[in-house]
């Protein structure tokens, strides 16, 4: 399926060269001298960032556990997304003088959130228990982006549409994660000092999710790739642009963990 899209997304790059052809034709000729160089660019974006993860390679440990757990995520209502920023710069270079066919390599940082809670409800035999679980998590990445990149000038005008594919390399620097868990039921019915010493609050973090010895062997991984679609929308020096990516690597093994990215971008050329 991602081949497919892949190859989809290429075409339409394809088809585009008549059309952009006969609008270089019309562009005036310093803004023709002017692309043809290349260019600079700095932007930022905001990415919303999707998750797919499988918890069933936990069953055979413990006995169904993954399907139980993925079950009570479903029900809880908490968001399987995460929030991010980055920051970055690419170097875009034309590859052939008469078409305005560019190669963009660039370098990016993004620093990525995630915060929610729920309401959890643990049902025994003779008690049932209330508390709420809230997770927090950040994760600090590199970024090398790569992608063939075509110049579309609207005849005229001042405006250029620029399609655009290509991969992404990341390193993941920087990543904890937090679980915090809270009881809410009421225990001064059980009698006057039952619960005295009962702690209510129980807080779990791991400051480094990329060490095998804090995450009992278990790390996440630092290295990943995936590819990106997406196009920019150029007034002059400045432009804006939307993309949408996938993994092709894992960023946890052990629950089949990939993120799936939309972006919106702001930057300026120079």
């Amino acid at each position: 399926m991602k081949i497919k899209f892949l190859a989809l997304a290429a075409a339409m790059m394809i088809s585009t060269t008549s059309f952009a052809q006969f609008s270089q034709s019309k562009s005036s000729s310093s803004s023709s001298n002017e692309i043809s160089k290349g260019w600079n660019s700095l932007y930022v974006q905001y990415n919303s960032i999707g998750t797919s993860y499988s918890l069933s390679s936990f069953n055979d440990r413990y006995d169904d556990y993954g399907d139980e757990y993925q079950k009570a995520i479903d029900n809880s209502g908490m968001s399987d997304k995460l929030n991010a920023f980055t920051i970055g710069y690419n170097r875009t270079i034309n590859l052939t003088p008469s078409t305005p066919l560019y190669l963009e390599i660039g370098a990016a940082l993004q620093y990525a959130f995630y915060s929610d809670e729920a309401t959890v409800e643990d049902r025994g035999r003779y008690y049932t228990e209330k508390y709420t679980v809230k997770y927090t998590g950040h994760i600090l990445t590199a970024k090398v982006p790569v992608s063939l990149l075509y110049h579309i000038d609207i005849p005229n005008s001042d405006f250029a549409i620029e399609p655009f594919v290509g991969i992404d390399f990341k390193y993941n620097i920087l990543g904890s994660v937090k679980q915090k868990l809270t009881e809410i039921d009421d225990h001064a019915n059980m009698g006057s000092g039952y619960y005295d010493d009962y702690d209510d609050e129980e807080t779990t973090k791991i400051n480094n999710i990329f060490d095998k010895k804090k995450c009992d062997g278990h790390p996440a991984n630092r290295f990943q790739a995936g590819w990106h679609v997406g196009a920019n929308f150029v007034y002059k020096k400045a432009f804006i642009g939307i993309s949408y990516g996938q993994d092709f690597s894992k960023f946890h093994d052990d629950i089949d963990l990939k993120f799936n990215t939309l972006s919106a971008t702001l930057g300026c050329r120079f």
